[in-house]
């Protein structure tokens, strides 16, 4: 079995939905990665919903293939002004 490729930090992610194994204790909601750990059963991450960050398995994560700015979550509210709306969000290079 290969290893599988974490997700990028600041990834753009959305929680599974009904029909997938869903914690009833976590949103599903759209959320950003902010932090990872590989253990014996796959990549966990951390992922910012709201002002909340929740933990989630990989396999209940659907990556978007987008990520976030680092300034849109730990900018001041003059540096995400400054920054270009085409910079806040940006596709991510699978290849």
């Amino acid at each position: 079995m290969a290893a599988m490729e974490p997700l990028a930090f600041f990834s753009l992610v959305v929680t599974r939905g009904p029909g997938t194994h869903v914690d009833p204790d976590k949103p599903v909601a759209l959320g950003v990665v902010l932090g990872r750990s590989e253990g014996d059963d796959g990549w966990g991450y951390a992922v910012l919903i709201g002002e909340q960050t929740y933990s989630f398995h990989h396999d209940e994560l659907i990556p978007l293939g987008w990520a976030l700015d680092r300034e849109v979550i730990y900018g001041t509210t003059e540096d995400l002004e400054a920054l270009p709306m085409a910079r806040r969000v940006v596709p991510l290079d699978h290849e």
